[in-house]
């Protein structure tokens, strides 16, 4: 996982095929890469809450408006902890 708690560096080390985009593959791994102990199932419901235009994947713009710098809720910030 990435080395910091930048949200570009974090978005682009889940992005396994560079496409700027998480597939649901790509993002169920990264999250439990993080070992935060979430089922598949919680994983998908998070993934359904960030992608807002419903096209079954994750752009940058939809990653970031959850998890930038200026949110500040506890599992977001357990998440980029853990990727340090």
């Amino acid at each position: 996982m990435a080395s910091s708690s930048d949200p570009r560096k974090v978005f682009n080390d889940i992005d396994t095929d560079k496409s700027g985009k998480l597939s649901a593959l790509e993002f169920r791994n990264g999250i439990r890469k993080l070992g935060l102990g979430l089922t598949s199932r919680e994983i998908d419901q998070l993934m359904i809450r960030i992608d807002m235009n419903g096209d079954g994947v994750i752009d940058y713009n939809e990653f970031i408006n959850k998890f930038g710098p200026h949110r500040n809720k506890e599992a977001e910030n357990l998440i980029f902890e853990r990727a340090k």
